[in-house]
């Protein structure tokens, strides 16, 4: 169909869409990694492009060609926004996380347990730290609660990581204390 992005379909228009009382279906075509290895019943986000987020459910996959998945995504909340447009731009959101993005490079590995190298004034510090996701590039870490620490055992560790810390990348844990 030749629609352009946002535009009001007319009652009397031969196309259409079936939006039942409480489910909407949007269909894309995605060519990413993450597309290749999803499954039905897969849970995502998609970003509208007012910026909403909106959760929704792989509900129908299909190879189209090589590098081309057909994914449709069922929606059961907040469908008002979609029900006036035949065609739409989103986002499709496979993971988030919140944490603090770090260069894969600044992270260090000692004794199975993952951490950072943060300077402040000259003073290198070694800070132990969670890894939630990580691609080839970057990871996302937080600080470990405290009762996290206490099953790792460390009782009194004070040491966390905070926005604006100034790291090193591939440092030597030989001279950090």
């Amino acid at each position: 169909m030749k629609l352009k992005t946002g535009q009001l379909i007319a009652t009397n228009d031969e196309c259409g869409k079936i939006i039942d009382s409480s489910n909407c279906y949007i269909a894309t075509i995605s060519s990413s990694e993450k597309s290749k290895n999803a499954k039905i019943e897969d849970k995502v986000k998609i970003r509208l492009a007012n910026n909403k987020m909106i959760d929704a459910k792989i509900v129908y996959i299909s190879q189209e060609n090589e590098e081309e998945m057909l994914i449709v995504l069922e929606i059961d909340r907040e469908i008002n926004e979609l029900t006036n447009y035949r065609k739409i731009s989103f986002d499709l959101i496979w993971w988030s996380s919140t944490g603090l993005k770090v260069p894969n490079q600044a992270i260090v590995e000692e004794d199975g347990l993952k951490y950072v190298v943060r300077n402040r004034n000259g003073y290198l510090s070694k800070i132990l730290v969670n890894v939630k996701r990580e691609n080839e590039k970057y990871s996302i870490v937080s600080n470990y609660d405290t009762d996290e620490l206490k099953k790792l055992g460390f009782e009194n560790y004070y040491r966390r990581i905070a926005i604006y810390d100034e790291l090193i990348l591939n440092p030597d844990l030989s001279k950090v204390e």
